[in-house]
């Protein structure tokens, strides 16, 4: 279905002088499409190996004592560590030396060429996370190197943008439920030091409509006419709650004799202001 054919679908149903606004038609037919991929969900597999990063050294917490000097001598490619406080630290690599102040809560990362001495000093408390050296970095740019944490985080839409929410637990390639994983906040959490395959699955977002005449619609296969009752529905919702309501029941009647991929959790009831 392309976007003029869903026009032409919409302004039979009742828009005598057409679907009026183009936002407000694209507005309701986006709303619509969003519903419809709930009730027929859209799902990506994906295959993930995690590869944990190449620690060679880790101090996990450092308290320094305000006033004194603390050092540490590290070996590798890059490192990094967290703050929490104010102080300062000094890298010292063969003749070259330097000096740096952080405040509370940086994230520091440095490539570093063999061997290096960190040296953590100032007048206050404060303690330093997660000190590691790292073998090897994943690539050239300084966000390339990875900051200790007690779990890796890994983001299924940071590459693709499509991501609504987790379909399955990840597995591993044996098909068992890899329980050292945590779903949380549409990401995947494991610990730091986890390496192996992981298989999972996630529903996805809709195409957004961006209201091209020929423009293809993402619609979920077989729910073609759906989409048309559900987007009159929201465009005359402010205008006559009679006809949304009415389109509304064309639509769950319609929906009800769909073979559905899965059961709806959605409610399609909205607020008529009193008007219904």
């Amino acid at each position: 279905m392309t976007y003029n054919e869903l026009k032409d679908a919409v302004s039979q149903l009742g828009f005598e002088s057409g679907v009026g606004d183009e936002e407000a038609f694209i507005g309701a037919a986006g709303r619509a499409l969003s519903i419809l991929f709930i009730e027929r969900p859209s799902i990506v597999p994906m295959e993930l190996f995690v590869t944990p990063p190449r620690v060679r050294e880790l101090y996990p917490v450092i308290r320094h004592r305000g006033g004194e000097t603390i050092s540490f001598g590290l070996t590798g490619a890059a490192i990094s560590f967290t703050t929490a406080g104010i102080g300062e630290y000094t890298l010292r690599q063969g003749d070259s030396l330097t000096t740096v102040a952080f405040g509370p809560s940086e994230v520091i990362r440095l490539f570093i060429d063999g061997a290096v001495e960190v040296t953590f000093g100032g007048k206050y408390d404060y303690s330093v996370t997660g000190l590691c050296s790292f073998a090897s970095t994943a690539g050239p740019s300084i966000e390339d190197i990875p900051v200790y944490s007690r779990t890796l985080r890994h983001a299924p839409d940071r590459d693709r943008g499509d991501f609504s929410s987790f379909f399955s637990r990840p597995t591993d390639e044996r098909g068992n439920i890899v329980t050292e994983a945590r779903l949380e906040g549409g990401m995947i959490e494991l610990p730091f030091d986890y390496e192996g395959e992981l298989y999972y699955s996630y529903c996805r977002t809709p195409r957004k409509i961006l209201g091209e005449s020929d423009e293809v619609i993402d619609v979920p296969k077989g729910l073609e006419p759906l989409l048309a009752l559900l987007t009159a529905s929201f465009l005359w919702l402010d205008d006559n709650s009679g006809m949304a309501q009415y389109y509304m029941a064309l639509y769950r009647d319609v929906l009800s004799g769909v073979v559905r991929y899965s059961k709806s959790t959605v409610s399609t009831d909205y607020e008529t202001n009193g008007w219904a």
